[in-house]
């Protein structure tokens, strides 16, 4: 009796073992904290002087995640990093028209060329992203990015007459 019970609980401790190896074994795929969205990291985020800093890792997070999951097509989780008001504000399928060309497209590096605290909650990231088109052509795109935290949640924002006049 007592050899069976030794044999079960090796058996267990064995396979548990097993579990955690693969779990470990395939970190591909990171899981942000903040939504429990899972993405593909295969690209770099450089800051382009030694000067600039993140004003915390969960933003950095954040932002690695929301421009992985944008370059995938993942619209509906995308749409979830957004800023709340415009989660309210914009039906999804008006959204997923204004992200038509998410995924077409292969990122490969985001160039970090400064980043500003305007406030406690508001941050605006200077950027050019890298990528490959569809074509095989490498291009360069460079924007304003802005980030609000709400609730100790980063969200994206949004500053697009065409899709919500009221934030030109």
């Amino acid at each position: 009796m007592k050899l069976a019970y030794m044999n079960n609980l090796t058996f267990k401790g064995l396979l548990a073992l097993a579990l955690l190896g693969m779990l470990l074994s395939s970190g591909c795929a990171l899981k942000d904290p903040g939504t429990g969205t899972d993405f593909a990291k295969d690209f770099e985020v450089v800051l382009a002087s030694e000067e600039i800093s993140w004003p915390g890792s969960d933003l950095k997070k954040r932002f690695e995640q929301y421009w992985g999951l944008r370059f995938q097509g993942q619209i509906e989780e995308i749409r979830a990093i957004e800023a709340p008001y415009l989660q309210e504000m914009i039906p999804f399928g008006q959204y997923r028209n204004y992200m038509r060309g998410a995924g077409r497209n292969t990122l490969k590096k985001i160039e970090v060329f400064d980043i500003v605290q305007r406030s406690e909650n508001f941050v605006e990231i200077s950027l050019n992203l890298h990528f490959e088109k569809e074509s095989g052509e490498e291009t360069t795109s460079g924007r304003r990015d802005r980030w609000v935290r709400a609730q100790d949640e980063w969200f994206h924002v949004i500053r697009d007459p065409l899709i919500f006049p009221a934030t030109s």
